[in-house]
């Protein structure tokens, strides 16, 4: 019995019931957070848009809340509007 316990105590060890994940869809970039506990769960998100040198392009915070065992998409920009000026957002196929 000791040993069929096991896997559960290490899966503990990395596995977290919330998940923040981006897409590129669409011409968007979106946040979604997706919450697998069962529990209704706070956040403060703040996205940060950063340029290739580590400097700060833009930033936005929000608060939220999300219910258990639920997703939703919490941020969403053009991907046009993320883009420096005369750059392409993603390079063309």
């Amino acid at each position: 019995m000791r040993d069929a316990q096991r896997p559960i105590a290490w899966a503990r060890r990395f596995y977290d019931p919330t998940l923040l994940a981006l897409l590129l869809k669409d011409g968007k970039a979106s946040l979604v957070l997706v919450e697998d506990g069962l529990e209704a769960r706070d956040y403060r998100l703040l996205v940060e848009l950063r340029r290739f040198d580590g400097t700060v392009a833009a930033t936005w915070t929000k608060a939220l809340s999300i219910p258990g065992e639920s997703s939703q998409t919490v941020w969403e920009r053009a991907l046009d509007a993320l883009a420096p000026e005369g750059s392409s957002p993603l390079p063309s196929e």
